[in-house]
């Protein structure tokens, strides 16, 4: 590959691609997903990544290449502007072992996870909030850049992918009782339809100087779908992990109230009442919906419908589980509180 940037011919072999640039590989995930890729990184002579290589050994992981690729040659580029290097652009597709690879833009910066997974980082407001802030104002950029059309506030297609995903759990009719009672609440209004990147958390998420300078992993993007899915889905996945190097049983450093004592303890803690971290997200969520002219006070409820949309989408089917079970724990709470007046 002489020139960065340049598209890679079609079916060219993975390993001559490494080959033409002699050095300055880096292997920088395994994924063990049932759709997991094997992603090397080519480096170039600054140091920052030029091209990345996503390598696909199953079949339902080559599918997941190809809805990637399908989003983001779908975007309009020349309407992103000043984000476009935050986005990753197809250069074309490799082949490795007989299975497809798809070639990208290698995007600058460092993963959110890595600082999100630092010392105290998520037990400090000043630092959460520099997270929160910097993806905000991402996403406001981007969501204007991409808008399009209207759709609904509420995601209609969860409860059908719901009903085929876990029809051998009792669980499941009650489930979708609250998920009707929660959507109702929210299917009222109309919102403009943008572009999702539908798996927006601090892994996918490169940053640097404290702002977002890239965006990775699209394959569960759509071209047109609700603004809130992408603060929401990150908002949840911030929660999620907030007690990951807290010993079990024991209260989580900076979260009063928070304790390591079971899988989705964050979700509890940031849905059960005010704390400074649930102010944090109650903000990050409202402002979205207030400018959607949406109402801002169902934040509770745009973060429920996520946990569904979490259930019915997780590649792992125990991590999606865990997701429809924290839902249907919660959701009657929030629905009660808001019968009858805003919630709180």
């Amino acid at each position: 590959m002489a020139v960065a940037g340049a598209p890679a011919p079609a079916l060219q072999s993975v390993s001559d691609l490494l080959a033409d640039r002699g050095r300055g590989v880096v292997v920088s995930g395994i994924s063990k997903d049932p759709n997991g890729k094997v992603t090397l990184v080519l480096v170039g002579d600054d140091g920052q990544p030029a091209v990345v290589v996503k390598i696909a050994p199953t079949a339902s992981a080559e599918a997941a290449l190809e809805a990637e690729a399908a989003v983001l040659e779908g975007l309009e580029r020349t309407r992103l502007g000043v984000l476009a290097p935050s986005v990753p652009q197809v250069l074309g597709w490799a082949q490795h072992g007989g299975r497809l690879a798809l070639v990208l833009t290698g995007l600058p910066g460092r993963s959110m996870l890595t600082g999100y997974h630092t010392w105290r980082h998520t037990a400090r407001p000043a630092t959460v909030a520099g997270d929160f802030n910097a993806v905000s104002a991402w996403l406001a950029a981007f969501q204007s850049a991409t808008s399009g059309g209207a759709i609904s506030l509420s995601d209609q297609t969860i409860a059908a992918t719901l009903q085929g995903r876990f029809a051998h759990l009792p669980l499941l009719s009650r489930a979708l009782e609250l998920l009707d009672a929660v959507q109702e609440r929210l299917r009222v209004f109309e919102v403009p339809a943008c572009t999702v990147h539908g798996d927006l958390w601090p892994g996918n998420i490169l940053e640097a100087h404290g702002v977002v300078s890239g965006v990775v992993d699209w394959e569960a993007g759509r071209l047109l779908a609700s603004p809130t899915s992408d603060r929401v889905r990150y908002a949840l996945t911030y929660a999620l992990y907030l007690d990951k190097h807290t010993a079990a049983g024991s209260g989580v450093a900076g979260h009063r109230g928070l304790r390591a004592d079971r899988w989705g303890a964050g979700f509890r803690h940031l849905l059960a009442g005010s704390t400074w971290f649930g102010d944090a997200v109650a903000g990050f969520i409202a402002s979205a919906l207030e400018r959607l002219d949406a109402d801002p006070h169902l934040w509770r409820v745009v973060l429920l419908e996520g946990l569904a949309g979490i259930a019915a989408t997780a590649d792992d089917l125990a991590f999606a589980t865990h997701h429809l079970e924290v839902f249907a724990e919660l959701a009657p709470a929030v629905i009660a509180a808001g019968k009858g007046r805003s919630e709180p």
